[in-house]
């Protein structure tokens, strides 16, 4: 989903190559609407696993390149236990090697909502629509019984 050039991912479990390919796509047509740069917010859940080597290659090329079109990264990793936030650890220690990352995890939708916002001077209007669209996804990733990233 997409909002304005901010685009909406949530992880139902851990990312395939597949995945980067669809997300690369979804980053072109946002950049259409907003060419001075996109942003994205992904939501995961802490028990969908790590990625295969393979998807870490994968998410590596993607980084690269969509590095020069990409204004901020939310990464929401749900909850409060070890996994949690060993989780939202491993992404702040990626995000250090990055190259002009401006990425930054949260346990909480809002928080990142908020932050998103704020660093891309966009109308606090947007909050709730983004808010809305995930729990839409939600409800439709339940429904649909899907496995994938929607």
């Amino acid at each position: 989903a997409t909002l304005n050039g901010i685009i909406l991912v949530r992880f139902l479990e851990a990312p395939l190559v597949q995945d980067y390919r669809a997300l690369l796509e979804a980053y072109e047509i946002a950049q259409k609407s907003r060419p001075q740069g996109i942003a994205s917010i992904g939501l995961l859940d802490a028990t969908i696993g790590w990625p295969s080597e393979e998807s870490r290659r994968a998410s590596n090329d993607f980084a690269r390149q969509t590095a020069n079109r990409l204004l901020a990264t939310a990464a929401v990793i749900a909850g409060d236990g070890f996994w949690a936030t060993a989780m939202r650890g491993f992404i702040t220690t990626l995000n250090l090697v990055m190259p002009k990352s401006h990425t930054k995890s949260f346990r909480h939708l809002s928080e990142a909502v908020d932050w998103l916002l704020q660093t891309l001077e966009e109308p606090q209007a947007y909050r709730q629509s983004l808010i809305d669209g995930f729990a839409h996804m939600r409800e439709n990733g339940k429904l649909s019984g899907a496995k994938r990233a929607i």
